[in-house]
């Protein structure tokens, strides 16, 4: 995200809850790299008509047998973080969601706290085994939206490195 600075602190800002992710206990002939859970980040300008080309990959992670689900930053930050977003324009709805991640990210001290939270939704998605621990989802991919500082990114390929795929996209103003 662009830093369009915001003086105030973040107060009264829901933390999302800390999930330790563990591999899965399964034997070595019980794994399929094929049903690997996937995750795949998003990145792009603030503003940017991305819907066709989140489409295109859904229908493409659709072909190779996996159910694609989308995970919204924006959308955490909304509801979650109970931050209030704008809705009177769509500049000032993008405006809102940039102060919005920004203030929680300086507040946390972590430039990538808005992964972490991703993280912890993904894993809120997951079946749970008997003790209540988040299980892998084989065959299903995370569409991430959208990425916006290097940190997330780093972050989210230190968690889940073989199946990270980062997805950047540039669009002219034309």
């Amino acid at each position: 995200m662009l830093d369009k600075s915001d003086p105030q602190e973040s107060r009264g800002v829901e933390r999302p809850t800390a999930v330790a992710i563990e591999p899965a206990k399964k034997s070595a002939e019980s794994f399929r790299p094929e049903d690997a859970e996937l995750v795949f980040g998003v990145a792009y300008a603030a503003g940017t008509y991305i819907e066709p080309i989140v489409e295109a990959l859904k229908d493409y992670i659709r072909r190779f047998g996996y159910l694609p689900q989308e995970v919204r930053i924006s959308e955490y930050i909304r509801k979650r973080l109970k931050i209030e977003v704008s809705n009177s324009s769509e500049a000032d709805r993008i405006e809102s969601l940039i102060k919005g991640g920004n203030q929680i990210c300086r507040g946390t001290k972590r430039k990538d706290f808005l992964a972490l939270a991703t993280v912890a939704e993904i894993a809120e998605l997951r079946e749970k085994d008997a003790d209540g621990n988040p299980k892998p989802s084989p065959r299903i991919a995370h569409i991430v939206r959208s990425l916006k500082r290097p940190e997330e990114t780093a972050t989210l390929r230190q968690i889940y490195h073989p199946g990270f795929y980062q997805i950047s996209v540039f669009a002219s103003k034309d």
